[in-house]
């Protein structure tokens, strides 16, 4: 039975009219979020193999026949991000948390909120969040010059918390 989903899935994301790559994308990767709950203890598949719901590169790729180029656009555009060599979408909530703990951490260690040194946020998997997802937060609040120290967009970061 899941074999016949599997195909069905397929047939569709090769339907031209089901949308563009980025919203097929985005149904896939919808299926299994990432949230702090599902990294604890992820739902393994019936087999004990891939995880439901999970994708990695390879896969993504022979299901919307895309290049490379292509898929790691859309991957970007639907801000998915690669957790233990599978493609997630964050949950809203978990952008929030990890967030919050870069600006916590920040505030006690006296970082400067213009200047955070990606080597000390580097060390947020302590915390336990995937470094992965922490730089990922770093992305879409903050902008670098040198792929090392970032700066906070106080706007955003604002709206986002408020």
């Amino acid at each position: 039975m899941e074999e016949i989903d599997s195909v069905n899935q397929r047939l569709s994301l090769r339907d031209e009219d089901a949308g563009t790559m980025e919203q097929k994308l985005k149904t896939l990767l919808l299926q299994n979020p990432y949230t702090f709950e599902k990294e604890e203890e992820e739902e393994m598949g019936s087999e004990g193999g891939q995880p439901s719901g999970l994708y990695q590169w390879k896969d993504l790729k022979s299901m919307l026949h895309a290049t490379n180029e292509e898929l790691n656009s859309a991957l970007r555009l639907v801000s998915a991000v690669e957790v233990n060599g599978y493609w997630r979408i964050l949950d809203d909530l978990c952008i929030g948390r990890v967030l919050y703990s870069i600006l916590w951490k920040a505030k006690v260690l006296n970082w400067s909120l213009s200047s955070l040194d990606g080597d000390k946020v580097d060390r947020l998997p302590t915390w336990g969040y995937s470094t992965d997802v922490a730089f990922r937060c770093l992305e879409l609040y903050a902008s670098t010059t040198d792929g090392r120290f970032w700066e906070l967009d106080t706007k955003r970061v604002c709206l986002e918390l408020s």
